[in-house]
């Protein structure tokens, strides 16, 4: 129950701060109301389809862990890979989870009983890798350089503490 309550303030959060605020700022000031509203809303779509398709705690502890590991490569690739950026991030998250879903429709081969987390966290690195060179070469192609200043205010503290010998 822990994991599900925690998903639902996290979803909940992120629409209230990042969406609401972002796009429709009028509701800026009813941060609490929208949440809740989205949380109770959220919840009963959740009560629905495991009414509606019911599983086993193994088959939803697997799917809600492939997802998770397709968000691996742009946490740990953000956190490490200094060529990491936005466009790198969005294609890795894009095409992990693409995979995934392909992989868990059957439409990508699972040569050896290899289960679709394998697809969607390969998908995922490959997406991360490309975005990021991608925006990287057009970048030199228009001659600006990568806005390093602020991750280095951001990523330099961090990296002070995990460099330390």
């Amino acid at each position: 129950m822990s994991t599900l309550d925690a998903q639902l303030l996290t979803l909940s959060s992120m629409l209230t701060r990042d969406v609401v605020g972002r796009f429709l700022p009028r509701f800026a000031g009813a941060d609490v109301r929208v949440s809740r509203l989205f949380l109770v809303a959220l919840a009963a779509v959740i009560y629905v389809v495991v009414l509606l398709e019911p599983a086993s705690i193994y088959s939803m502890a697997g799917f809600a862990f492939s997802g998770y590991v397709t968000l691996v490569p742009v946490l740990y690739l953000g956190l490490r890979w200094r060529r990491m950026n936005a466009s790198g991030a969005i294609a890795s998250l894009v095409a992990g989870t693409l995979a995934l879903l392909l992989a868990f429709l059957e439409l990508l081969p699972a040569p050896g009983g290899i289960l679709p987390v394998v697809w969607g966290l390969g998908a995922a690195i490959v997406g991360a890798v490309v975005g990021s060179l991608a925006e990287e070469a057009a970048r030199a192609r228009l001659k600006r350089p990568l806005p390093t200043a602020a991750r280095e205010r951001v990523m330099g503290p961090i990296e002070a503490v995990f460099d330390r010998p």
